[in-house]
């Protein structure tokens, strides 16, 4: 199993995705939000965004057709926005995307 982890001067928080196989962080803001990538229980991939105070949200890219295998977060701004990617097994064909807060 893969851990994250953010490291805050001399202090290390494992982050870890309830019931994930892996968690790959990619991206914080000023806030201490997180984002990035986890293998589920089925080997598949989700995104999700973990804020500072632990609390997790799995994002999957809505409307992604069902051979897509994975959404990822690479991206999150001060504003809780975030940017990612998912991708379609059967043509290899990535697409990206920015979800804004209202």
């Amino acid at each position: 199993m893969t851990h994250g982890f953010v490291k805050e001067g001399e202090t290390y928080t494992i982050i870890d995705v309830p019931g994930a196989e892996g968690t790959y962080p990619l991206n914080i803001n000023n806030s201490g939000a997180t984002v990035g990538e986890f293998i589920n229980s089925s080997g598949g991939v989700e995104g999700f965004v973990r804020t500072s105070h632990g609390r997790v949200t799995v994002v999957d890219f809505p409307g992604a057709p069902t051979t897509a295998i994975g959404t990822a977060i690479g991206g999150i701004n001060d504003r809780g926005e975030i940017c990612g990617w998912w991708f379609n097994l059967n043509t290899g064909a990535g697409s990206a995307f920015v979800a804004f807060n209202k």
